[in-house]
């Protein structure tokens, strides 16, 4: 049994029986379990971790297919979304498709259903206010992507295997539910994580997602768990998606197929040795990641030679390797052809008191390129820090277009990509608001130098922890803003029973 419990257009489904067509059907002689096809005992390849050392057989015959496509089924809570799963698999040949309408989350009409395979790209959002699931989950929980996780572990059989996309805040958020989920996972079938870069699914989601692939039999097998950290997958991380000769993902197919075939062989010494020559693949013992009781699977934390969190390396702003540091300017106010030309102009106005980093994507006024040119103002490139350093220090934003600022802010552009993301440097500034504050000098406006600006120093860890940082950040800025969200709708009910107490409530 293959399944996804939130299928979507069924796009796993249907790739994964065609890889199983592609591949056919290796003939079991490694005394796994597998079905019954025709007149030989055969198992489903166990994709992608098959050991290429066992034959193939035939091609799978009709009768085998349609007993193969009866097997794979989906789940989606949307009508629309069920509507176009069966009418995609219709298309590539499916005659009875398997695919339900069904909340896997709050239903248990299908909860004692369970599946060899799991394959599955859940929701990442939580509904305002949180799900609100049945009690028959092992981990007590409002968030999708905990909940859908634990679905999927527990519904697997005893020898199942699942390969689950997830955000990063699943891999080392300190909430309860997050720690038991991680814990359960350790202890009884994950297997490895496959950190994903941040910007693999755009231009829907820049969010940054691992994979969590679990096997019961081998999870009981092995005292490790294996980390790969893919830092290309074959195209661009922009918008646009462009093809690009980097490609990580063949290496981290192999070192998942080395790794799992030692657990299988009993050898996992072996295992070890051929992945752990690469130094984007790790392999920790389970001993290690539960010695805290956070369960962080975070593998660039268990790396040797990775110092504690304090320990960073501290670089300053004026490192001129790293960062380029640009005041602002303002074109002068008389002259109208220097206004209104397109160009985004942020003032304070732009960067709202506000407890998270602002995103600047559009300015309420713009200049021309004859005031940029003519004027001390600069374009500073998108995904730059924008720091207030004069008369209200310390607000701090994150451009996402480029732009251009008044005189009022120091602007921290990133020279090198491969040691900082400005998510982490604009996060790292908010603690040195109050140094800002106390080396600005000035009679009519307070305003910190460029040069001291400059002396400013942030501790500088390695780009995944940096990652691993800001992710967990914003899953906490998340959960404010469901509260806010609440806060408000409570606020609104209250203010319904009043009006039905005074009679003037139009219901």
């Amino acid at each position: 049994m293959i399944l996804d419990p939130a299928c979507g257009t069924a796009g796993f489904l249907i790739s994964a029986y065609k890889h199983i067509l592609n591949c056919g059907l290796p003939i079991s002689d490694c005394g796994l379990q597998g079905t019954q096809f025709g007149n030989q005992h055969s198992t489903l390849p166990d994709s992608p971790i098959r050991n290429p050392k066992l034959p193939i057989s035939n091609p799978l015959t009709p009768d085998e297919r349609g007993r193969l496509a009866a097997n794979i089924r989906g789940y989606d809570i949307s009508p629309d979304m069920v509507r176009l799963s069966l009418v995609n698999l219709y298309l590539h040949g499916f005659a009875a498709p398997h695919i339900y309408e069904y909340d896997t989350l709050t239903s248990e009409e299908r909860w004692n259903e369970f599946a060899d395979v799991i394959l599955a790209n859940p929701p990442f959002m939580s509904p305002k206010g949180g799900i609100k699931p049945h009690k028959r989950f092992s981990i007590q929980a409002k968030r999708s992507e905990v909940l859908f996780v634990d679905y999927m572990a527990e519904h697997l059989t005893p020898n199942g295997r699942a390969a689950i996309i997830v955000p990063e805040g699943i891999i080392f958020q300190s909430q309860t539910a997050y720690k038991e989920l991680r814990k359960m996972l350790v202890e009884k079938s994950l297997v490895a994580v496959v950190s994903l870069p941040a910007g693999c699914f755009n231009p829907y989601s820049g969010v940054k997602t691992s994979i969590l692939i679990l096997d019961k039999s081998r999870a009981r097998q092995s005292d490790t768990i294996a980390f790969f950290k893919v830092e290309n997958d074959g195209y661009g991380l922009g918008a646009q998606r462009r093809a690009i000769e980097k490609n990580d993902l063949p290496a981290a197919l192999q070192a998942i197929r080395n790794y799992e075939l030692g657990i299988t062989n009993d050898d996992e010494a072996s295992s070890a040795d051929l992945v752990i020559r690469n130094s984007q693949f790790l392999i920790v013992p389970k001993s290690k990641i539960s010695e805290n009781g956070d369960y962080n699977l975070s593998g660039e934390r268990y790396r040797e030679g990775v110092v504690s969190t304090h320990s960073f390396p501290l670089v300053s702003l004026g490192d001129t390797d790293l960062f380029r540091v640009e005041s602002g300017g303002t074109p002068k106010s008389a002259v109208e052809e220097y206004w209104g030309g397109g160009i985004p102009w942020a003032t304070l106005v732009d960067l709202p008191a506000t407890d998270f980093i602002s995103q600047i994507t559009t300015t309420k006024r713009t200049i021309s390129e004859k005031g940029l040119r003519e004027s001390s103002a600069k374009m500073i490139p998108a995904n730059s820090i924008i720091v207030s350093t004069r008369a209200t220090i310390g607000r701090i934003a994150i451009n996402r277009v480029p732009i251009a600022t008044n005189q009022g802010f120091k602007n921290v552009v990133i020279e090198d990509s491969a040691r900082a993301v400005p998510e982490y440097v604009a996060l790292a500034l908010t603690k040195l608001v109050p140094t800002m504050e106390a080396w600005a000098t000035g009679g009519t406006f307070a305003e910190i130098s460029k040069s001291k600006f400059c002396e400013l120093q942030i501790p500088l860890p390695p780009l995944d922890i940096q990652k691993d940082i800001v992710a967990e950040i914003e899953g906490y800025q998340q959960e404010i803003r469901n509260c806010e969200c609440q806060i408000t709708s409570c606020r609104g009910n209250i203010a319904k029973v009043v009006s039905k107490v005074w009679g003037d409530d139009e219901d």
